[in-house]
């Protein structure tokens, strides 16, 4: 039986949310190769990291 509701994501909206994660994940990764960061991290809260971050 067919559900009453169709899934309305699109190829398009697949790949654009895609691109946004990957592109996050190439920030966080900069970051975390960034010795700065690393000590950062050591030495903060990671919740104040994580809000630094969004």
């Amino acid at each position: 039986m067919l559900s009453a509701y169709s899934n309305t994501t699109t190829d398009a909206d697949r790949a654009e949310k895609k691109r946004q994660v990957d592109m996050e994940n190439q920030k966080l990764k900069k970051l975390l190769n960034n010795d700065d960061t690393r000590e950062r991290i050591n030495s903060m809260d990671a919740m104040t990291m994580l809000s630094e971050i969004s």
